[in-house]
């Protein structure tokens, strides 16, 4: 993960999706992995590997917010602030009192 977030914050996305492949080798469902590769796609600018990415880490999590948020901003970005508001409408209905998701 430290190694993953190193090649992000130092914007070597294609060494940072090399680890996040490992990672996901040993656990194709870890819901944080999954988010950090809509990370690194984003960054890459492709959105449509992003949005895949975030969207197989709500499958394997429903609940995990970082990828909810992930997709409201790329759904804010293409002004579908509909479905912006509806992704925090859900993580609001299973967390009433999820301060991000009132935040954002």
């Amino acid at each position: 993960l430290l190694l993953v977030r190193f090649h992000l914050f130092n914007r070597d996305f294609d060494a940072a999706l090399k680890a996040i492949d490992a990672m996901l080798r040993a656990d194709p469902k870890d819901a944080v992995a999954l988010n950090l590769k809509g990370v690194a796609y984003r960054a890459k600018n492709d959105p449509k590997q992003a949005r895949a990415a975030f969207q197989a880490a709500l499958a394997a999590n429903p609940a995990y917010l970082p990828a909810s948020q992930n997709l409201a901003r790329m759904d804010v970005q293409g002004k579908d602030f509909a479905a912006a508001e509806g992704r925090f409408k859900e993580v609001l209905a299973r967390e009433p009192k999820n301060e991000a998701a009132m935040i954002e």
